[in-house]
């Protein structure tokens, strides 16, 4: 156990009080467009003065958030590890820019632990010097792996699965029960939008099959043995899935078919699961947690953002936490 810890969610806890709650949302709810970055900046979040855009003003805080993480943690790797998921969005896009030419669009997330200059070195030139001997290895196996692959969707999720199998592969080296929940949840979750957007793309089985990624908690079987009954049907198959949570998503999703509200419900489902672990004393589990209300508080920052100027912003949309 590391008795830095204790200290570190110390800082958290002081600082969480700043994260918006309804008060905050209620007066940027009234805010229009021309006066919302100076709302903002008076609500305590960012720094407009440097930033023209929403993103950047959305990165710079996330960013700043990150920053104290990786100068407070004891344990980097653990920090470093969590922070990879951003680092797994740009892997992606350089590959697919490498292997499909897509350069009109630049997707590049600034959150991640890999510098993009080293990055697109790697990828585009084979030039790995900058990288560290594991992510180097990570590097060779996606080339290895994609080797051949001329359907974009399957290209991705080729991708996706070496990356996990890396990270899951770390949990072999030490353990941290709070991270590997997140990842396991973050796979669930994308497993479970997968299910339902092929279901209403009306892709056969075996095209679904091949986007499935595995290390998640609930078994693939689950959702292959699924995929052809009637939507109606799964609230009763799945209600032992996240005590119910599933259960009720699928309820929700068969009344509205609304895929964004299905989002927004996974990521209320991550953020109750890793709120189990917001006391550990000893774990990363209090970081990581904070790190998703900031993550929830930018996601409702851009919703309101997006309704900026209506007579009424809908209030309903908001990710709770």
């Amino acid at each position: 156990m590391n008795n830095h810890y204790p200290y570190v969610n110390a800082i958290l806890r002081s600082i969480d009080s700043k994260i918006f709650d309804k008060s905050k949302w209620q007066k940027l709810a009234k805010t229009d467009k021309n006066s919302f970055f100076k709302t903002l900046t008076e609500l305590g979040y960012g720094k407009s003065e440097s930033a023209g855009t929403l993103e950047e003003l959305i990165d710079q805080e996330l960013l700043g958030v990150k920053a104290l993480i990786d100068e407070l943690t004891p344990q980097k790797n653990y920090t470093d590890l969590f922070f990879f998921q951003s680092d797994a969005i740009n892997i992606r896009y350089f590959f697919k820019q490498k292997y499909f030419g897509i350069t009109h669009f630049d997707v590049y997330v600034p959150l991640g632990t890999i510098p993009k200059e080293t990055l697109k070195k790697a990828i585009l030139e084979g030039d790995y010097n900058g990288l560290d001997k594991p992510v180097r290895k990570l590097m060779q196996a996606i080339e290895k792996n994609v080797q051949g692959i001329t359907n974009p969707r399957i290209f991705s999720t080729v991708i996706d699965q070496t990356i996990f199998d890396y990270i899951f592969d770390q949990f072999h080296l030490f353990t941290a029960p709070s991270l590997k929940t997140y990842f396991q949840i973050y796979i669930d979750s994308a497993n479970l939008l997968t299910f339902l957007r092929s279901r209403e793309l009306k892709w056969d089985q075996e095209t679904f099959k091949e986007m499935l990624l595995t290390h998640g908690k609930i078994e693939l079987n689950k959702f292959l043995n699924s995929y052809s009954l009637p939507l109606e049907k799964l609230p009763k198959l799945w209600e032992t899935e996240y005590n119910g949570q599933i259960s009720r998503i699928f309820k929700v999703f068969n009344e509205n078919h609304n895929l964004d509200m299905t989002h927004n419900a996974l990521d209320k489902l991550m953020l109750e699961e890793i709120k189990r672990f917001k006391y550990d004393a000893f774990d990363i589990g209090p970081v990581i947690y904070y790190y998703l209300l900031k993550v929830a508080e930018a996601k409702n920052i851009r919703m309101i953002y997006a309704q900026a100027g209506n007579e009424q912003v809908d209030m309903s949309q908001l990710l709770e936490y």
